[in-house]
């Protein structure tokens, strides 16, 4: 085992996928901050403003 403190790519790389594969091999579903509101009242107020969501 390399310690963590030699900052090479391979364990950065390591760091980056260990978290997401746990999650999917335990079928936790991780919430983000902000994905609590609903997309549909979203849409509806930004469109009101005179946004265009591509394609329809």
């Amino acid at each position: 085992m390399t310690p963590k403190s030699t900052n090479e790519a391979g364990l950065q790389i390591a760091d980056l996928l260990a978290n997401p594969i746990g999650r999917f091999i335990l079928d936790i579903k991780k919430t983000e901050p902000g994905h609590e509101i609903d997309y549909s009242i979203l849409e509806k107020k930004l469109r009101s403003n005179g946004l265009i969501i591509l394609p329809k």
